[in-house]
């Protein structure tokens, strides 16, 4: 790849994909996350990416070529440039927590479906990674308290640094073993637990296995331990009168899931598709007398 002189953006980007092309580890980037990494880097779009006439320093290119090398071995794009776009907002997202997913932006449409945003609600989530779902719904709901717990300490940090990021002051997040130790009970409570069986792992995409948390992708059991634990545990989560929301694995656990939460006296069931049509979001409506 050349890095001679100084070259126009399309010029370069192109490059990198014949770079890319030509590379044994080639399957682990596209012209997609490649145009993401530069559009992030140069702070501009797409459009502005290709329209470019301006050079680049031979010292923003040996930057970009270490960037773009640690993504062709694997490392995703996100980790690269320490940042992912969530629902309406920006996230800082470095290596050790969870990258957010797009299919989760739905769980926030679901619950912004089910409440007025003007209402003053207590919300608690469990397992909050960057802090992208409890900081998108305290954009929506903003008379909320909402406090979020992960047993990570860096995802406390991140989600802190986020939260400061952000600007939201009804926000807090506390470092706590959500399966051990008691937490705040709410109208709401949320959360997108590790659901990956420990038997599976070693199937996952390089990018995923290689470079994300284990603790926030498995159990390292069968994936379920948490949907168990808060089904057994809803009083202790909800009020008398509340709603839980969880993202399923979708996956052949679904039903053991869905049943366990199918035993609570009181409990209204529903069920919402992802995007490729299959069951990702579990609602739990409480109505105890």
């Amino acid at each position: 790849m050349k890095t001679q002189g100084s070259h126009n953006k399309i010029l370069l980007i192109n490059e990198f994909r014949e770079y890319c092309k030509q590379a044994a580890f080639s399957e682990n980037a596209s012209s997609d996350s490649i145009a993401y990494i530069f559009c992030e880097y140069f702070q501009i779009n797409k459009h502005e990416l290709h329209a470019s006439t301006k050079t680049i320093t031979k010292k923003q290119i040996s930057a970009l070529k270490k960037m773009m090398e640690d993504h062709f071995f694997g490392k995703p794009a996100q980790y690269v440039v320490k940042k992912t776009y969530f629902y309406e907002d920006e996230f800082y997202s470095p290596e050790g927590v969870f990258i957010p997913r797009p299919e989760t932006e739905l769980l926030i449409d679901i619950i912004k479906n089910d409440f007025d945003a003007l209402a003053e609600l207590k919300i608690t989530e469990a397992c909050i990674g960057t802090g992208c779902i409890a900081l998108s719904l305290s954009s929506i709901f903003k008379n909320a308290t909402i406090v979020g717990y992960d047993n990570s300490p860096e995802a406390v940090r991140v989600a802190k640094t986020n939260a400061n990021f952000l600007k939201k002051d009804n926000v807090r997040f506390f470092l706590k073993d959500v399966l051990k130790d008691q937490i705040r009970k709410a109208n709401i409570f949320v959360c997108n637990p590790p659901y990956i069986p420990l038997t599976e792992i070693e199937k996952l995409d390089k990018n995923v296995k290689e470079f994300e948390p284990h603790h926030a992708l498995t159990d390292f059991q069968n994936g379920i331990s948490f949907y168990l634990h808060f089904a057994n545990n809803i009083g202790n989560i909800l009020f008398k009168k509340g709603t839980a929301y969880f993202e399923l694995p979708a996956n052949r656990f679904n039903a053991e899931i869905i049943a366990s939460f199918q035993k609570i006296p009181y409990s209204k069931i529903e069920l919402f598709n992802d995007y490729n049509s299959k069951e990702r979001f579990l609602k739990i409506q409480i109505n105890r007398p």
